[in-house]
Formats: structure tokens, C-alpha cells, sequence
């Protein structure tokens, strides 16, 4: 438990210190400190939705939208082709493909597309940009004029390739939090497979009780604005394909790691006493 703790305040202290000092020296816009907390500010319901970019988001009708837009609302990614009024997002750079051999493009058209998303949108609240790396500093330029609450958060891997190395986390994750309250404030986020087991643990620390993923379709990789059945405005560029159409979501497959992200769901689920569900627009709304 000692070496788990120096773990914790090494990622927390030395390495948030690093990126904040790094940014320091580029940015021109806003930069916050404590995540969990200004989150907590801006809750207005207990509930949020959390929105992918699976090819379902294509199914939700309009009376579904004016009902999920009374609670709270995140999206990640390429969520911003719905062009909906989320109050938090999140979004990274693309550092490789399995299908491009010069990702720089995409990222070109997406953070381009990110921009004109968050100029044209009041309703967004908080901006968190995900394990910034310097060589995408002239990316993050793009958002200098813009004022709003942007976040550089650094994810740390959660360690350990079993279920239960990852059950022996969260069991001492939960001991801490239950001895040093504070630390769900202050510590950084982990993940495991995939971004969006972060953004759950994000949301639970920040005191929603209820989290409803939407559009987060595990069984088919296909993007919803790739799809013959996209139904929102076409005001973006188009992205080229970065990843293969496959039945299986890549989080999902474990060609590509022998723990899948429903598997640690349903650990964290287990672990934390928290109402998260699955949305799927034919039949949940």
C-alpha cells in the first residue's frame, strides 16, 4: 500500500507539474487546475448522458434529444458531428491509425471541425483536452481566441492485464478514497482500454449517481456520421476512415488486449455503488 501511494503522488505532483509548465510557456487561453471541482460547480442533475460516436446516435428522434437535454450532458470525440449542446467535452489527438500512414491530416480536419463546434456552441461549459503531447502544440494553437474553460488532463494506465489486477486496483483505489476523501478531488484519471472508463470515474467523483452511455455501440465500430443513416446538419468536414468497420468495437476485441472494456465495466460497476446504463435509441427512450 506505501509504494501505491508514493505511485499516487508521483502521477498526481511531479507529472501534472511537468505538463502545466510546458503548456504555460504556449497557450493563450484559459487553463484550470482542480477538474473534479469545477465540475462539481457546474451539476445541475444527477444524472448524465455520456455520448460516443456510434452509428445508434442516428436512431434518436427529436422528442428523445429535449428529454436527455434536461440532465447533463458530455460528449467525447467526434460527438461534436451532432452539433447538440453538450455542457462538457472531451477530446484528444490522434497519435496513429490502423489505416492512414499520415495521421496529420485527420487531425488537421479535426481539430478544425473541433473549432468551429466550440465557437458556435455557448451551452459548453468545460473542455478537457486528453494527454496533450507537445508535438501537437500548433493543433492546440487552434483554440487560443476561443474563452472558454479548457483542462490539459494527463490519463494514467491503470496497471495490471487480469481481472483481477484490476479488481486489487479499484479495491485499494476505493480504501484510499475512503481515508483521504479529498483524493477524488485531486488525483488523476486512469484508464484501461479505452478513455470512457475515465470519463465514468470522472463524472462518479464529481457526484452523479446515474451515468446513461449513448451511442457507445461496442458491437459495431461504425461512426455515426459515416453512416448512410446520419440524420444531423452537415456543417463539418468529413474525416477520412482512421479505422477499419468491424463487428466489434476495437475496445471490445481482444485481438487487441485480453481485457475488453465491458469486462472492466463490469468490475467498476461491481466496485462502486453506481446506476450505469447502456441507451439504445430503438428501444430505451
Amino acid at each position: 500500500m506505501i509504494k501505491f501511494i508514493f505511485k499516487l503522488i508521483y502521477y498526481n505532483i511531479i507529472i501534472k507539474l511537468f505538463i502545466i509548465i510546458i503548456f504555460l510557456f504556449y497557450r493563450k487561453f484559459f487553463i484550470n487546475s482542480n477538474l473534479i471541482s469545477k465540475i462539481k460547480s457546474l451539476k445541475n442533475s444527477d444524472t448524465i448522458y455520456i455520448f460516443g460516436s456510434g452509428n445508434s446516435l442516428n436512431y434518436l428522434k427529436k422528442s428523445d434529444l429535449k428529454k436527455i437535454f434536461k440532465d447533463d450532458t458530455f460528449g467525447f470525440n467526434q460527438a461534436y458531428f451532432t452539433s447538440l449542446p453538450f455542457k462538457f467535452y472531451a477530446f484528444e489527438a490522434i497519435e496513429k491509425s490502423d489505416i492512414l500512414e499520415d495521421i496529420s491530416i485527420f487531425n488537421e480536419i479535426y481539430f478544425k471541425n473541433l473549432f468551429k463546434f466550440f465557437n458556435k456552441n455557448d451551452s459548453i461549459k468545460l473542455i478537457i483536452i486528453k494527454d496533450p503531447r507537445l508535438k501537437f502544440i500548433n493543433l492546440y494553437k487552434f483554440f487560443k481566441t476561443i474563452k472558454k474553460n479548457f483542462y490539459f488532463t494527463n490519463f494514467i494506465e491503470i496497471p495490471g492485464n487480469g481481472i483481477e489486477d484490476i479488481e486489487l486496483y479499484y479495491d485499494k483505489i476505493i480504501s484510499l478514497e475512503n481515508m483521504l476523501p479529498i483524493l477524488k478531488n485531486i488525483r488523476f484519471l486512469e484508464k484501461k482500454r479505452s478513455s470512457l472508463i475515465s470519463y465514468i470515474d470522472m463524472f462518479r467523483r464529481a457526484g452523479y449517481t446515474k451515468i446513461k452511455l449513448i451511442g457507445v455501440d461496442l458491437i459495431n465500430s461504425k461512426y455515426f456520421f459515416q453512416s448512410n443513416d446520419y440524420i444531423y446538419p452537415k456543417i463539418y468536414n468529413q474525416l477520412p476512415q482512421s479505422q477499419p468497420n468491424t463487428k466489434l468495437h476495437k475496445t471490445e476485441n481482444k485481438k487487441y488486449g485480453n481485457l475488453i472494456f465491458s469486462e472492466i465495466l463490469k468490475i467498476y460497476k461491481k466496485k462502486y455503488i453506481l446506476e450505469i446504463e447502456y441507451i439504445n435509441p430503438k428501444n430505451d427512450l
